[in-house]
């Protein structure tokens, strides 16, 4: 029997990867044995990166549904807690959502999760009412370098003052 070289076979599989490898820098999308290893490694990046995607979002949507509580007077843990008490069943993309863009219908959502929970909870309207005072208390900046109270001195001394 006769030695075959693969022919045309080989020219269209060199040709497909050069082809995805168009593009690439150097020998990356000329030579096909480093065309080849840099598609590979191309392709591992990929199915990382649409996991990671996937985290990096649902991460996005709680900052900002965080971020539209705390305008609200209720933590992110409260907010979530009620709205499972409440029996709302939005998705995180859905609310980010509806916090950047449509802020009537996100307080709306935040009132049915308030009314769900509990009287005594830190995120409930009866408390939040009570006196007028905020559920959630500001937070103060403190640390070293910050007075303690208006013109007061800082406890520490920054190095290179006198």
């Amino acid at each position: 029997m006769t030695r075959t070289r693969k022919g045309s076979a080989r020219r269209q599989s060199t040709k497909r990867l050069l082809k995805r490898a168009k593009g690439y820098y150097g020998a990356r999308g000329k030579l096909r044995r480093v065309a080849k290893q840099s598609v590979m490694k191309g392709d591992q990046y990929a199915f990382r990166d649409r996991r990671a995607k996937k985290r990096d979002f649902r991460r996005l949507w709680i900052t900002r549904i965080s971020a539209a509580c705390r305008q609200r007077q209720i933590s992110y843990s409260h907010f979530v807690g009620g709205l499972k008490k409440a029996g709302i069943t939005l998705d995180r993309k859905v609310l980010a959502d509806l916090a950047l863009n449509d802020p009537k219908a996100f307080d709306a959502v935040v009132a049915e999760a308030r009314a769900a929970l509990p009287s005594g909870h830190p995120g409930s309207p009866r408390r939040a009412v009570a006196g007028g005072t905020p559920a959630v208390e500001p937070r103060q900046p403190s640390g070293p370098g910050v007075p303690a109270e208006p013109g007061a001195r800082p406890a520490r001394a920054v190095p290179g003052e006198t």
